[in-house]
């Protein structure tokens, strides 16, 4: 985790994915996002972090997680496949 302000964002940073690897191997470098396990990953901490009281007792059924509560969206911001030196996904609050 590079970066966490809990309530807004989430930054998660890897210098390699298996997503990276695999398809910088096979097809080469693009521009386009291609990380979407690792973007994934890190929408799924997010609604966890926010979502579930850790510390409390009853942690609640897991469709409740996604019910109401706030909207994250995510960002490829960084990655090695556009020849960035990590692959990075943001995670932020939805403005919507």
């Amino acid at each position: 985790m590079q970066e966490f302000v809990p309530g807004r964002s989430l930054v998660l940073a890897s210098h390699l994915t298996h997503e990276s690897a695999y398809y910088g191997a096979r097809h080469g470098g693009t521009s386009r996002s291609r990380l979407f396990f690792q973007q994934g990953l890190a929408l799924a901490l997010m609604y966890l972090l926010e979502s579930v009281d850790f510390g409390g007792g009853e942690l609640g059924s897991y469709d409740a997680l996604f019910r109401g509560g706030p909207r994250f969206h995510t960002l490829e911001s960084r990655s090695s496949l556009r020849g960035d030196d990590v692959c990075e996904v943001t995670v932020e609050l939805a403005t919507e």
